[in-house]
């Protein structure tokens, strides 16, 4: 009698281990799932973010082009005027050199990457400090932000997130 109880608990026991065993399998599989989902999506940002880089190196680089075309189209004395404003005319020339050179640009499934207004700025820069200040009294740089959110471009999509209830992301 004692050797059928002995067996009979021993197959219960058996079959818990299993049981529970499937339990921490199924748990770990939803978790595996979960961070390669999570993983897929911060992968898209952050390859959104580096393609928003390339538009915003490419507009400071345009403008900045066309700032130091500006100051070679000056007569000499105002040149050297360390305290000359650019007129608006200027301004607009330099700015709208980024804008297009960053409309040639994509990020994620936007094709032309528009830049937000305000967002190409004229300043100078302080090389000890490594501060940027705007300012369009002799300007010396130029910084440029290029976004994917409610201001310029939309934000982007997720592709798993939204079982989570996060639908987009904003990137700049």
């Amino acid at each position: 009698d004692m050797s059928e109880c002995d067996t009979s608990n021993a197959v219960w026991k058996n079959m818990n281990q299993r049981g529970v065993a499937g339990v921490t399998i199924a748990i770990l599989i939803g978790l595996i799932v979960m961070m390669a989902a999570f993983a897929i999506d911060i992968g898209h940002a952050l390859v959104t973010r580096n393609e928003l880089q390339n538009a915003a190196d490419s507009a400071a680089l345009s403008a900045g082009r066309q700032l130091g075309l500006t100051y070679l189209g000056l007569p000499p004395g105002d040149q050297q005027n360390m305290t000359r404003d650019l007129t608006s005319l200027e301004q607009s020339q330099i700015i709208t050199s980024g804008e297009t050179a960053s409309y040639a640009n994509k990020a994620s499934d936007v094709a032309n990457i528009t830049i937000a207004a305000g967002e190409v700025e004229l300043g100078t820069w302080d090389l000890n400090a490594k501060t940027f200040t705007p300012t369009v009294t002799r300007p010396n740089a130029i910084r440029v932000t290029a976004r994917r959110d409610g201001a310029a471009n939309g934000p982007i999509t997720t592709f798993f997130a939204g079982i989570f209830g996060v639908n987009s992301m904003n990137v700049s």
